[in-house]
């Protein structure tokens, strides 16, 4: 079974405050559904511990658990990819607290005290939690012993190199020719370029984040800056998922469109790594949320269903559901389409019997995931929820409570051969099939 890597949980992108709740909301929909489409999550050390976003759905997603063991191919949810030098999680997360110049993410109030980091480092280190509690954030640190009581048995990968450096992005983008036509395209691709000049001259280096965020705020203007961090952080996830050995990923981005820089940025890193895939599409999606209600809403509806959801992710109908798409797509011989197509659709249906308040519908060519009963004081949902970047246009989905979570179109799943659950290897099978008909 292949895992999958969500780009949504991003340590760095949760150092936002303001944007953390948006952000979780969709990293949240995007696990959900890899877990319903049997991927376990595969995550690089930092999202294991400093991404705020995962510290919370991850302990949310193990504390409701079944405390029995079943024959689940996502039974364990996560699998952590450790870099050489690091033998167990405990150990990765203490050295990394103890790391001078390691900027954390989910603990701000400490990263710039290196006697209180030692000092958290220490507890992890010997598994001193409960002494952890009193001297730091309770709650966090109570969704951290959850997640090491998890990795100290969970499976690991070890980490490689990534295919392609970051640096290698940034230089073939600075080399790239600007159009001489004043199109909107080529002014903000000369935006970014300038921006990007602007702060290696200055000395940052790119595969340091938080640099790019510092000087870029002192040198840059708002729009670039904007920009410049979104191609930075995209083309750092590219790097991140080939350096684990995802299978699948979801590079997607929250980031609202009313910025040109920052959509030419997404432009920009989707040309790059297209070279790179060699018929391995991936996804990108966007979310848009109309109000601070409607989150709240939305985030509130998902993020307290975790044990209904593991009910299915146990049921034996479910597991066997799984098996016959993951088999579907596997198969070297026959009308491959049409398997496919069949697996898929009896699982879509399967899944839209089991879910009470998330079901399955199927709105003409496309599937969407739909929140019921959201509660009485639930009032006029109107949304754009996730959208392919590929042109795709999706409905607003309207109701009282009801409002449109994820939606995919069903027919071109195969066809594009950019569907969310299929593991890298069979997209490609199913990408030159498809080339055949």
């Amino acid at each position: 079974m292949g895992t999958r890597f969500i780009e949504s949980f991003d340590s760095v992108r949760f150092v936002d405050q303001k944007e953390n709740l948006r952000r979780q909301t969709h990293a949240t929909v995007e696990l959900l559904i890899s877990l319903l489409f049997g991927e376990p999550m595969i995550l690089p050390e930092p999202y294991s511990f400093d991404s705020l976003g995962f510290l919370y759905v991850g302990s949310d997603v193990l504390t409701k658990r079944p405390p029995l063991r079943h024959d689940s191919p996502v039974w364990e949810p996560f699998v952590l990819s450790l870099r050489a030098g690091h033998v167990n999680y405990r150990q990765m997360v203490a050295d990394l607290m103890r790391k001078e110049g390691f900027i954390l993410s989910a603990w701000p109030e400490i990263t710039d005290i290196l006697q209180e980091r030692k000092a958290f480092a220490d507890f992890i280190a010997h598994g001193n939690f409960k002494e952890a509690k009193k001297r730091f954030d309770p709650e966090k640190v109570e969704r951290l012993e959850c997640l090491d009581a998890y990795f100290s048995s969970a499976p690991v990968r070890q980490a490689g190199p990534p295919k392609i450096p970051l640096d290698n992005y940034v230089n073939r983008f600075l080399q790239m020719e600007v159009q001489q036509e004043k199109t909107v395209a080529s002014v903000s691709v000369d935006s970014l370029q300038t921006g990007l000049k602007t702060l290696r001259d200055a000395g940052v280096a790119f595969t340091d984040r938080s640099e790019v965020r510092k000087k870029g705020r002192l040198l840059l203007d708002e729009e670039v800056f904007r920009g410049v961090v979104e191609f930075i952080d995209s083309c750092y996830s590219h790097v991140v998922s080939s350096s684990i050995g995802a299978e699948t990923c979801i590079f997607s981005t929250i980031e609202r469109p009313d910025s040109q820089l920052v959509t030419e940025a997404e432009a920009s890193v989707e040309y790059l790594t297209s070279t790179e895939q060699s018929g391995d599409f991936v996804d990108h999606l966007r979310l848009w949320l109309n109000s601070e209600q409607e989150l709240l809403e939305k985030f509130a509806l998902v993020t307290s269903k975790w044990d209904s959801i593991w009910a299915i992710l146990i049921d034996e109908e479910w597991r066997a559901s799984v098996a016959s798409l993951h088999g579907a797509l596997t198969v070297s011989s026959g009308d491959i389409r049409t398997q496919a197509e069949e697996a898929f659709a009896k699982h879509i249906d399967l899944l839209s019997d089991r879910l009470s308040t998330l079901v399955f519908k199927k709105q003409g060519q496309k599937i969407s995931v739909i929140g019921s009963a959201i509660g009485a004081a639930a009032g006029e949902i109107a949304t754009k929820a996730l959208e392919y970047k590929f042109g795709i246009s999706l409905p607003t989905g309207t109701g009282a409570a009801l409002g449109a979570l994820a939606s995919y179109p069903a027919t071109q799943w195969l066809e594009m051969a950019r569907d969310l659950w299929t593991a890298g290897s069979i997209r490609r099978t199913i990408w030159r099939a498809a080339e055949l008909h």
